[in-house]
């Protein structure tokens, strides 16, 4: 519980509202809110989206490591969290969660950004 609310405080602190964030298929969103919602310290699927996009940024701005695959996919990581979100090329949000595996994204596909 504590270090769900420290990664949620963490992302919410970040700049930008991350008001255009869009999940890529939102038929799955209610799953992977109700499966990682709680691990990432969101109250709702709205601030699990925000949480996302707020990964996302952080990585596109250099904070933490960004991947992009031959097919566009972004994949995020913070280090100090483990929290992972993967992506589509044109930001899609296809999913967040807390990585138990420390080497879970070294094997993602793609190269460092």
């Amino acid at each position: 519980m504590m270090r769900a609310l420290l990664l949620a405080l963490l992302l919410l602190a970040t700049p930008a509202a991350a008001s255009d964030a869009y999940w890529a298929r939102p038929d799955s969103l209610p799953e992977h809110f109700a499966k990682h919602g709680e691990e990432v310290g969101a109250r709702s699927p709205r601030e699990y989206v925000q949480l996302a996009a707020r990964l996302l940024q952080r990585a596109e701005r250099g904070e933490i490591p960004l991947k992009v695959a031959r097919d566009g996919t972004m994949r995020a990581y913070d280090p100090a969290t483990r929290l992972f979100g993967a992506y589509n090329r044109d930001g899609g949000i296809r999913t967040l969660f807390v990585a138990r595996d420390p080497h879970y994204f070294d094997r993602q596909p793609g190269q460092l950004k």
